[in-house]
C-alpha cells in the first residue's frame, strides 16, 4: 500500500498548534476582558481541535504499544483517567466561575461579602 502524504504527524502538529493558539486567545479574552462571546468560541475551538488532535492519541499509543493481554486494563485506565480529568476540569471552571459571579455580585452591589 501507498504512504498516505497527509500523516497522523501533521495532524497532531497542527492541532497542537491551533490549540495552542485557541488557549492564546482565551487568555487574551479573559486578560483583556473581551465580550463573552469570544470566549465560548475560543473554548468551542479548544474541545474541537482537541478532539481532532491530541484527545484520541491516548487511545491508539496504547492500542500499538501493549500485548492484547494487558490492552482492555490499559484501555480502560486511559479512559477512566481521561473522564475522571474531564470532570475535575468542569468542577473546578464551575467553582471558579460561580466565585466570580459572586464576586462581581458583591462589588455592583457594594456590599461586604
Amino acid at each position: 500500500m501507498g504512504r498516505c502524504s497527509h500523516s497522523r504527524r501533521h495532524t497532531l502538529a497542527l492541532t497542537n498548534l491551533l490549540v495552542s493558539m485557541a488557549v492564546f486567545a482565551m487568555a487574551l479574552h479573559l486578560l483583556l476582558e473581551w465580550p463573552t462571546a469570544v470566549g465560548a468560541v475560543c473554548l468551542c475551538l479548544i474541545m474541537l481541535l482537541f478532539s481532532l488532535g491530541p484527545g484520541p492519541l491516548t487511545f491508539v499509543v496504547v492500542n500499538e504499544m501493549l500485548p492484547l493481554a494487558l490492552r482492555a486494563k490499559v484501555v480502560a485506565a486511559a479512559v477512566f483517567t481521561n473522564r475522571f480529568g474531564i470532570g475535575a476540569a468542569h468542577t473546578v471552571h464551575s467553582h471558579s466561575h460561580s466565585t466570580a459571579a459572586h464576586s462581581v455580585h458583591c462589588s455592583l452591589t457594594e456590599l461586604h461579602c
